[in-house]
Protein backbone atom coordinates (compact mmCIF):
# COMPACT_ATOMS: atom_id res chain seq x y z
CA UNK A 1 0.00 0.00 0.00
CA UNK A 2 1.57 3.27 -1.16
CA UNK A 3 1.27 6.28 1.10
CA UNK A 4 0.77 9.82 -0.13
CA UNK A 5 3.96 11.88 0.03
CA UNK A 6 4.24 15.64 0.23
CA UNK A 7 4.59 17.51 -3.03
CA UNK A 8 7.38 19.82 -4.17
CA UNK A 9 7.52 22.91 -1.96
CA UNK A 10 5.28 21.52 0.78
CA UNK A 11 5.63 19.63 4.04
CA UNK A 12 3.15 17.45 5.87
CA UNK A 13 3.00 16.25 9.47
CA UNK A 14 4.89 13.04 8.64
CA UNK A 15 7.82 15.13 7.38
CA UNK A 16 7.87 17.17 10.58
CA UNK A 17 7.69 14.03 12.74
CA UNK A 18 10.54 12.42 10.83
CA UNK A 19 12.52 15.64 11.20
CA UNK A 20 12.10 15.51 14.98
CA UNK A 21 13.22 11.87 15.01
CA UNK A 22 16.25 12.80 12.87
CA UNK A 23 17.12 15.61 15.29
CA UNK A 24 16.87 13.29 18.30
CA UNK A 25 18.98 10.57 16.69
CA UNK A 26 21.54 13.15 15.53
CA UNK A 27 21.82 14.53 19.06
CA UNK A 28 22.20 11.08 20.59
CA UNK A 29 24.87 9.96 18.14
CA UNK A 30 26.86 13.19 18.36
CA UNK A 31 26.50 13.19 22.15
CA UNK A 32 27.87 9.66 22.41
CA UNK A 33 30.76 10.61 20.14
CA UNK A 34 31.62 13.67 22.23
CA UNK A 35 31.38 11.78 25.53
CA UNK A 36 33.50 8.86 24.28
CA UNK A 37 36.18 11.06 22.74
CA UNK A 38 36.18 13.70 25.46
CA UNK A 39 36.41 11.36 28.41
CA UNK A 40 32.85 11.97 29.62
CA UNK A 41 33.16 15.67 30.51
CA UNK A 42 29.73 17.25 30.00
CA UNK A 43 29.27 20.96 30.47
CA UNK A 44 26.94 23.55 28.96
CA UNK A 45 29.29 24.25 26.06
CA UNK A 46 29.35 20.56 25.11
CA UNK A 47 25.59 20.13 25.48
CA UNK A 48 24.93 23.26 23.41
CA UNK A 49 27.07 21.85 20.59
CA UNK A 50 25.23 18.53 20.73
CA UNK A 51 21.84 20.27 20.58
CA UNK A 52 22.94 22.42 17.63
CA UNK A 53 24.00 19.32 15.71
CA UNK A 54 20.61 17.72 16.33
CA UNK A 55 18.69 20.84 15.33
CA UNK A 56 20.83 21.17 12.19
CA UNK A 57 20.07 17.57 11.25
CA UNK A 58 16.33 18.14 11.68
CA UNK A 59 16.34 21.36 9.65
CA UNK A 60 18.37 19.77 6.86
CA UNK A 61 15.81 16.96 6.64
CA UNK A 62 12.99 19.50 6.31
CA UNK A 63 14.87 21.46 3.63
CA UNK A 64 15.50 18.26 1.70
CA UNK A 65 11.78 17.44 1.80
CA UNK A 66 10.77 20.93 0.66
CA UNK A 67 12.88 20.57 -2.48
CA UNK A 68 11.81 17.03 -3.41
CA UNK A 69 8.55 16.04 -5.06
CA UNK A 70 6.27 13.12 -4.16
CA UNK A 71 8.54 10.75 -6.13
CA UNK A 72 11.69 11.82 -4.19
CA UNK A 73 13.18 13.65 -7.18
CA UNK A 74 14.98 16.86 -6.30
CA UNK A 75 13.55 20.03 -7.91
CA UNK A 76 11.44 18.04 -10.38
CA UNK A 77 7.89 19.02 -11.24
CA UNK A 78 5.04 16.84 -10.10
CA UNK A 79 3.89 14.25 -12.62
CA UNK A 80 0.18 14.59 -13.38
CA UNK A 81 -1.70 11.37 -12.78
Amino acid sequence: MATEKSKLGTLDWKDIGKSVITAIIGSIVSGLYVVINGGGDLNWSTIKGILLIGISAGISYLVKNIFTNSEDKILAKEVKK
